[in-house]
């Protein structure tokens, strides 16, 4: 887990950041109503990691996986 990193939605409307908890842990709040976000994450000694992630508004929880590269 990486605390303390930021991750926001770039596009298709910008939204955030947050902060990640102790366990890495976060939540966006107010989604843009779309197919796929950008998301950029960013933390001290990490390289930014900006990927791409399908949401499915199906699903009350979506949840993504994301490695940084200390």
């Amino acid at each position: 887990p990486v605390p303390g990193a930021q991750v926001s939605v770039t596009a298709p409307a910008a939204r955030g950041p947050v902060i990640t908890g102790a366990g890495g842990y976060f939540t966006l709040h107010d989604l843009p109503v779309a197919t796929e976000v950008a998301v950029l994450v960013t933390a001290t000694g990490a390289s930014p990691l900006t990927l791409s992630v399908v949401l499915d508004y199906r699903q009350p929880v979506n949840q993504q996986t994301f490695f940084l590269d200390l």
